[in-house]
């Protein structure tokens, strides 16, 4: 499952305010999701940030922070998706 949450356009760090929106989902986009930071995952949200700052991958810019996305193991589980929020899964390659 890759997570991706959006940058500050000046300093292009990670974005870590209430509006600020992260997205999961699947390399098919077969399962995609917004969520608030923090409101809507609490301590499961904070985890991810956590894990992506620890492991994640920056942006495009030299320089840029880790934190911006990275990616989770998740299992499907009928309509819904579990994901593990131990550690950050290797970087696929290529990236997508």
């Amino acid at each position: 499952m890759k997570v991706q949450v959006p940058h500050d356009t000046t300093t292009s760090a990670p974005q870590r305010d209430e509006n600020a929106v992260a997205m999961f989902y699947d390399e098919s986009r077969s399962f995609y999701q917004q969520y608030f930071y923090p409101t809507r995952l609490g301590a499961t949200g904070a985890r991810v940030y956590q894990l992506l700052e620890q492991a994640g991958l920056g942006g495009f810019k030299p320089g840029t922070p880790k934190g911006m996305k990275g990616f989770l193991f998740a299992r499907r589980e009928g309509t819904s998706i579990r994901l593990f929020v131990d550690r950050c899964a290797p970087v696929p390659s290529p990236m997508w």
